[in-house]
């Protein structure tokens, strides 16, 4: 992957334009990391393992391919 280097103006402007969405959006700079605490410390959902023979067999279901059956 190549690093892409964006010029000191550039980098102003779309700094400037971060903190307007997040002003405008948010209120505050405070707000807005009040609600992306709470966004990451959510619980994490886990899922429960299933096995391939658990899973529905192949060529059925309603997405499948309509030549297939």
């Amino acid at each position: 992957m190549t690093a892409v280097t964006v010029p000191k103006a550039q980098q102003l402007l779309t700094t400037q334009q971060l903190l307007t969405d997040v002003l405008h959006r948010y209120g505050s700079v405070d707000a807005f990391l009040s609600r992306l605490r709470g966004a990451l410390d959510a619980p994490t959902i886990e899922l429960p393992n299933i096995s391939p023979d658990e899973l529905a067999p192949e060529g059925s279901g309603r997405h499948r391919r309509p030549d297939m059956g």
